[in-house]
C-alpha cells in the first residue's frame, strides 16, 4: 500500500472522542503511517501533530507524534483520556483549560491504547484560568495552618516537563495564589507515587487566628532559627516536602527561614558575623600574600648565588683552558723555532721550515681542543646552575601558591 491523502472532514467520531475540522495529510507507505500538520478540533481546543505511527518490524504499533494542543478543556481531557489522570493526577481535580506543546513517542498495546512504561516525551504546559480543589491541598493548608492552598488558583503559568523511565518529572515553577508565592517541582510515577517539593514564603497576616496554632506546632523550628514567644516575623520562608501515595501523601513543613520586623535582630547578628568572618578571611589571605612574597624573595636570593657561584666557576675553567692553551702554542713555537736554527745549511733550512710550520699547526690544534673542552665544561657548569636555580624557583612558586589557598 502506498497513498497520500488530503483530509478535509467536518466532522469525525473516534470511540467516543468527537472531533470537527480535521484537516491535514495523512500518507500510508512501507507499514507506517505518516501524519504532516495535521489540524482538529476537541475537546474545546484546537490540535495541531505531526508525526507516525508505524508497524513496520514489530509486534506492537510504534507512535512518535510532536503535538501542538491549543486550550482543551481539562475535565473533558481528563475524561476522554484515561492516561491523562495516571499521568497527572492532579489535573482529575483541576478545572479551566490548558494549552501544551509536546512530542512524545512509545508503543500502543492490544486495544490501540498508550503502553505508559514505554512513553517517552517532554514538553510544556501554559495554563488558562486553572482552579485546583482537593484533598492533597487541604491537607496542606492543615500541615502549615492556612487556608490559601485550596483551592490553587493557577493562571498563565508555564510547566516544564519529561516523562522518562514510568515517571512524570515536572521542572521548577513558579505560581502566585491567594497572596502566596510559591516554587513547585517533583515527579509522579506510574505506580501513582509522588515526591513534591513547595518552596514558598507565607505572610504571618494570612494565618489569621491560627497564628498561635502555628507557633505552637512549629515552635522547635521557630526556635532553632532564633525567634522566640509568641511574636512572628513578618513572612515566613517555608520548605513542604508531599510525598508518598498520590491519594494519601504525607505533608511534611520545614522553616527555612523567615523576613521582616521581627527577624531584624536576627539578620542584623547574622550579617555582623558575616561581616566578621569576611574580615577574618582578608587577614588570612593577606598573610598568606605576606608569606607566599617572603618564600620567593628568600628562593630567588639562593637562586641568584647559585648562578653567580656558578659562573665564577665557569670563567675559572675557561681561563684555566686558555691559559694551557697558550702554553700548548707557546711549546710548540718554541720547538719549530729550533729546529730552524739548528739547521746548518739552505736544504736543511728549507726543510726545518716544513717541519716548524707542522709543528705550529698540530700545537694550534691541540690548543684549540684544549680550549674547547674547557669552554664546553663551562658552559655545562653554568646550565646545571641555571636549572638547579629554575627548580627551586618552581617549587617555591608552588609553595606560594599553596600557601594562598
Amino acid at each position: 500500500i502506498d497513498f497520500a491523502l488530503n483530509t478535509n472532514i467536518k466532522k469525525l467520531i473516534y470511540d467516543n472522542i468527537e472531533i470537527d475540522n480535521v484537516q491535514g495529510k495523512v500518507s500510508l507507505r512501507d507499514e507506517v503511517m505518516a501524519l504532516d500538520n495535521l489540524k482538529m478540533n476537541l475537546l474545546n481546543g484546537l490540535l495541531n501533530m505531526s508525526g507516525s505511527y508505524s508497524t513496520k518490524a514489530t509486534e506492537l504499533p510504534k507512535v512518535d507524534f510532536d503535538m501542538n494542543i491549543s486550550k482543551f478543556d481539562i475535565e473533558k481531557t481528563v475524561e476522554t483520556f484515561n492516561s491523562v489522570e495516571k499521568l497527572a493526577p492532579i489535573l482529575a481535580t483541576a478545572k479551566g483549560a490548558f494549552s501544551m506543546q509536546f512530542s512524545m513517542n512509545g508503543m500502543l498495546d492490544d486495544s490501540m491504547n498508550m503502553n505508559l512504561n514505554t512513553l517517552n516525551g517532554k514538553g510544556r504546559l501554559n495554563t488558562h484560568n486553572v482552579i485546583v480543589d482537593n484533598d492533597v491541598l487541604k491537607k496542606i493548608d492543615d500541615a502549615v495552618k492556612t487556608k490559601n492552598f485550596n483551592p490553587l488558583q493557577v493562571s498563565n503559568v508555564d510547566i516544564d516537563f519529561e516523562i522518562k523511565e514510568g515517571r512524570i518529572e515536572t521542572k521548577p515553577f513558579k505560581i502566585k495564589s491567594n497572596g502566596i508565592e510559591s516554587e513547585i517541582a517533583g515527579y509522579t510515577t506510574l505506580e501513582q507515587k509522588m515526591d513534591y517539593t513547595i518552596n514558598t514564603e507565607i505572610p504571618t497576616a494570612l494565618f489569621g487566628s491560627s497564628a498561635a496554632q502555628l507557633t505552637g506546632a512549629l515552635s522547635s523550628q521557630l526556635q532553632s532559627l532564633g525567634f522566640g514567644g509568641a511574636k512572628l516575623p513578618e513572612k515566613l520562608k517555608v520548605g513542604i516536602k508531599v510525598t508518598g501515595d498520590v491519594s494519601n501523601p504525607e505533608i511534611r513543613p520545614q522553616i527555612d527561614g523567615a523576613s521582616g520586623a521581627a527577624s531584624s535582630a536576627k539578620e542584623q547578628a547574622k550579617k555582623m558575623v558575616k561581616e566578621k568572618i569576611e574580615e577574618v578571611k582578608e587577614d588570612v589571605k593577606k598573610k598568606a600574600a605576606e608569606e607566599a612574597a617572603k618564600i620567593l624573595a628568600d628562593v630567588q636570593v639562593q637562586a641568584d648565588r647559585i648562578v653567580a657561584e656558578s659562573k665564577i666557576q665557569a670563567n675559572r675553567v675557561r681561563a684555566e683552558g686558555k691559559s694551557a692553551g697558550d702554553k700548548i702554542r707557546q711549546e710548540a713555537n718554541k720547538q719549530a723555532q729550533d729546529l730552524v736554527n739548528k739547521a746548518s745549511n739552505p736544504l736543511q733550512k728549507v726543510a726545518a721550515e716544513k717541519a716548524a710550520d707542522k709543528l705550529r699547526d698540530e700545537g694550534e690544534q691541540q690548543a684549540k681542543k684544549v680550549e674547547a673542552e674547557a669552554n664546553a665544561k663551562a658552559n655545562n657548569i653554568e646550565q646545571k646552575a641555571k636549572n638547579s636555580a629554575d627548580k627551586i624557583m618552581d617549587d617555591a612558586r608552588t609553595r606560594a601558591n599553596n600557601a594562598t589557598k
